[in-house]
C-alpha cells in the first residue's frame, strides 16, 4: 500500500467545534483577494456612517451584544427615517456579532424585552426589529 497512518480523531466534542477565530480563518479563506478588499472597504464606511458614534467605538465600548445589535439598529432606523430595521448580515457586523450561535442567542435575549422591542421572525428571511415609534417632542 501506499504511505498512509493511521488518523487520529479528537474524542471530545470542543476539539471538533469551531470557534469565532476559526470561523473567521474559514471565512477570509473562502473569499478571494478582491472580495476580501471590498469587503473591508464596505466595513469601512460603515463605520463612518453613524456621525456620534463609529460602530467599532460601539463594539469597544459596549460589552453586550444584545445592546449592540438594538444601537446599530436603531442607528440604521434613524438614517432611513424608519420604525424597522431587517437584521441581516449589515447589522450582526457592524454590531461584532460574528457566529450564527452567538446571533440566536441575542435573539432570544431581545423577544425577552416584550413591548419595547418587537422581533419578527421571517422564515426563509432574515428577521426584523420593529421599535414603537415615539412622539416627536
Amino acid at each position: 500500500m501506499s504511505n498512509t497512518e493511521d488518523t487520529k480523531f479528537p474524542d471530545t466534542v470542543e476539539a471538533l467545534s469551531l470557534t469565532a477565530s476559526k470561523m473567521e480563518i474559514i471565512s477570509a479563506a473562502s473569499l478571494s483577494a478582491t472580495s476580501q478588499d471590498r469587503k473591508n472597504l464596505q466595513q469601512r464606511k460603515r463605520n463612518v456612517l453613524f456621525t456620534k458614534l463609529s460602530f467599532l467605538t460601539i463594539q469597544e465600548i459596549i460589552p453586550d451584544p444584545a445592546s449592540r445589535v438594538v444601537l446599530v439598529a436603531k442607528a440604521f432606523m434613524d438614517m432611513g427615517k424608519s420604525n424597522e430595521c431587517v437584521l441581516g448580515r449589515k447589522v450582526w457586523d457592524c454590531a461584532g456579532v460574528i457566529t450564527p450561535d452567538q446571533r440566536r442567542r441575542v435573539l432570544a435575549r431581545l423577544r425577552k424585552h416584550g413591548p419595547q422591542l418587537l422581533i419578527l421572525d421571517r422564515p426563509g428571511r432574515p428577521s426584523m426589529l420593529i421599535a414603537p415609534k415615539l412622539p416627536n417632542l
